[in-house]
């Protein structure tokens, strides 16, 4: 799922998609079924975008999604 983020209102993410009875895998706090064995949960940023303060220039950064979500998404 790709999400862009419209505030940056503290969980937004997590509580929207809980709101609509989707809450993040491993999200215990928010609705998920079951926590992860290691805490975490199914959400990660993969792409940033954002102006530099100093120069008339836009940086995007990217990374790949965690090797350890590999069985998660069934990949």
């Amino acid at each position: 799922m790709k999400i862009e983020l419209k505030t940056g209102r503290f969980h937004q993410i997590r509580a929207q998609l809980a709101h609509i009875g989707h809450p993040i895998a491993g999200d215990v706090k928010y609705g998920a079924p079951e926590a992860f064995s290691d805490k975490n949960i199914a959400l990660a940023a993969t792409a940033l975008e954002f102006q530099k303060a100093t120069e008339d220039e836009r940086v995007h950064l990217t990374i790949q999604l965690p090797e350890s979500w590999r069985t998660l998404i069934g990949a």
